[in-house]
């Protein structure tokens, strides 16, 4: 009779924990698609970024390029005045273009660079949430073969733990374990 009842209760902790490793798998499925996501546009706004402060640097080399030109024209002043005059002219709408512009490139590759930290806060999200979760699968495997019912409970609150990171970083929620991605990463 003992037998029996143990088998029930056996069956029962196996039951509890395949619906536990169901739960966990799927949510863990549906998670790494939204990280998968935020790592391509974690990438592309890197290269994004990268670009305009390519094009800024550029842009300021050129500004000093012309700002030496049009110094050198200065010098020059005395062979003919018109030309010179033109040529300084020409110049000087040139460094007002790149000044301009580079103050554009300049807050656009700051802006690259605020929303590559954002996705990549929310990138860590979903690690630690991979991670905490695997944790959880691994605790309600041991917590079946072995029968220990507190074991399936930490596991839980792992699973908790884990499901709050995930969906922060679904959402966009401002939870992040900050302490666990600088001892992590």
């Amino acid at each position: 009779m003992e037998d029996i009842e143990a088998k029930g209760e056996n069956k029962r902790l196996n039951s509890i924990v395949a619906i536990t490793v169901v739960f966990v798998s799927v949510f863990l499925a549906m998670s790494k698609l939204k990280d998968d996501n935020i790592v391509h546009a974690i990438a592309f706004v890197k290269s994004d970024s990268i670009d305009v402060w390519n094009q800024y640097q550029a842009g300021r080399i050129k500004l000093h390029n012309d700002e030496n030109a049009l110094a050198a024209l200065k010098l020059m002043r005395a062979e003919d005045p018109a030309a010179l005059a033109n040529e300084e002219v020409r110049l000087e709408k040139q460094m007002a273009k790149y000044k301009a512009e580079s103050a554009d490139l300049f807050a656009k590759a700051r802006g690259a660079e605020a929303r590559y930290e954002a996705l990549n806060s929310r990138h860590e999200q979903f690690d630690v949430e991979d991670g905490v979760l695997s944790i959880t699968l691994a605790l309600t495997a041991v917590a079946a073969l072995t029968e220990i019912v507190w074991l399936l409970w930490v596991g839980w609150a792992f699973a908790g733990f884990g499901v709050l990171m995930g969906l922060a970083g679904m959402f966009e929620w401002p939870i992040h374990p900050e302490v666990l991605t600088r001892l992590l990463g």
